[in-house]
């Protein structure tokens, strides 16, 4: 079941949280072949068709509380947000400049609501993912329309060099994190679980800066090796 699990579902046993490497590694593969034959016409007709399989998909599992890894698969969780963006890039991105930004923070706005209504009213079909659905896009929209902001260099420091490593770290540290807790002796399903994730991204962002220190100083790399 192994192969199954990892190939069509994504899933580690040791690292859930990086199920999207492995789909976006499976995305890049597709595309490749997409792009080899010319076909991403005619693949990217398919983007809502994935979009709303993965909302059908993805209510059952969370309605039905079925194992969360069925609804992760990279036809329907990866290759349609990498297609959309491949369409914002090559049709909408000129039309997206007579859009308003307070109409797309509408739109996410509207989306927020809709994924909390769908906690706040403990509703038997969770629909949660129907409120990502219409907020990610908007927020992904606002960011290609609006490239010449300027943020804090720290952020964009955390963002452009550090992202991939806290993504790929953060499950060990975590798992540090916690071991070291309980090594001190505190109690971690008390007031402390509330404070675990800060600590852990916290940590991640430590770890992930000297990681990147590593990988850009050549010298310190042999030197550490």
């Amino acid at each position: 079941m192994s192969p199954i699990r990892f190939f069509v579902f994504c899933t580690i046993d040791w690292a859930i949280p990086l199920w999207y490497l492995i789909a976006m590694a499976e995305t890049y593969f597709v595309w490749i072949f997409i792009v080899k034959y010319k076909w991403q016409h005619k693949a990217t007709k398919f983007t809502w068709i994935f979009f709303l399989l993965s909302l059908v998909l993805t209510i059952i599992v969370e309605s039905m509380d079925l194992n969360w890894s069925y609804q992760i698969n990279f036809l329907l969780r990866a290759l349609p947000w990498f297609m959309f963006g491949y369409l914002v890039k090559e049709k909408y991105e000129v039309k997206l400049d007579k859009v308003n930004n307070l109409t797309l923070f509408g739109v996410a706005i509207l989306g927020w609501c809709i994924a909390l209504s769908a906690i706040l009213l403990k509703c038997k079909i969770e629909y949660q993912y129907l409120g990502i659905l219409i907020a990610s896009p908007a927020l992904f929209l606002i960011g290609v329309k609006n490239p010449d902001v300027k943020i804090s260099k720290t952020v964009e420091y955390i963002g452009d060099k550090l992202s991939l490593f806290i993504y790929i770290l953060h499950p060990l540290v975590s798992t540090a994190v916690s071991f070291t807790v309980m090594l001190i002796g505190i109690n971690k399903e008390g007031i402390y679980s509330y404070f675990h994730p800060i600590l852990t991204l916290i940590a991640t962002i430590i770890v992930a800066t000297l990681f990147e220190l590593i990988f850009r100083n050549r010298k310190l790399s042999k030197y550490i090796y």
